[in-house]
């Protein structure tokens, strides 16, 4: 795997967790500067521990069974056709029926830290795809650049997300899942 490769692994990833933050901005009042980072750094943080999940707990059962290792591929390019479908899916249904989130004051920091684990779940599935390719993939470097873009865009994001409206945070999921499934068809590749 390429450095292009893990960075646009990273940016895909990243995507979700953006639009939350996003919404985030455009949401709540005080989500100012120090929270914005608090928020981004958790879900570089959490973005980056998933894959090494991922990619060990994968380790440790392709080990246990031969029939693990010769699905290796077609089960990451499952789990990403899988999460990238359903990423579109819910940034389609967002669209048709949009939610109006009204302006509160402050967010809590039990639901940043849900946030981050809820949008860091499909990066599992980026530590098995990293696993199976067995290209000599540093994970180390991998989840490395996935926190550190996670935390980048997603501040980036919450910034935005102070300017612009709704429409950002409704088109951003459909673009990351279909890049999640084109990294799932390349596994195959």
């Amino acid at each position: 795997m390429v450095f292009l490769d893990i960075l646009l692994y990273a940016v895909a990833l990243s995507v979700d967790a953006t639009a939350v933050n996003i919404t985030n901005g455009v949401c709540y009042k005080k989500f100012n500067h120090k929270r914005l980072a608090f928020a981004a750094s958790l879900f570089g943080l959490f973005q980056g521990i998933m894959p090494l999940i991922g990619y060990f707990v994968y380790a440790f059962f392709a080990e246990q069974s031969a029939w693990f290792v010769s699905s290796g591929r077609w089960i990451g390019f499952a789990l990403l056709l899988v999460i990238g479908g359903k990423m579109i899916i819910d940034g389609i249904k967002s669209i048709i029926k949009p939610e109006s989130c009204p302006l509160i004051d402050d967010i809590s920091n039990r639901k940043i830290v849900v946030q981050a684990i809820a949008t860091s779940i499909d990066a599992l599935a980026v530590g098995v795809s990293i696993y199976v390719a067995q290209d000599g993939t540093n994970i180390w470097l991998a989840v490395s650049v996935i926190a550190v873009v996670t935390f980048l865009l997603s501040f980036f994001g919450g910034l935005f997300g102070k300017v612009i409206g709704n429409f950002v945070k409704k088109v951003a999921p459909i673009i990351g899942g279909i890049v999640l499934i084109i990294i799932g068809f390349s596994i195959l590749l």
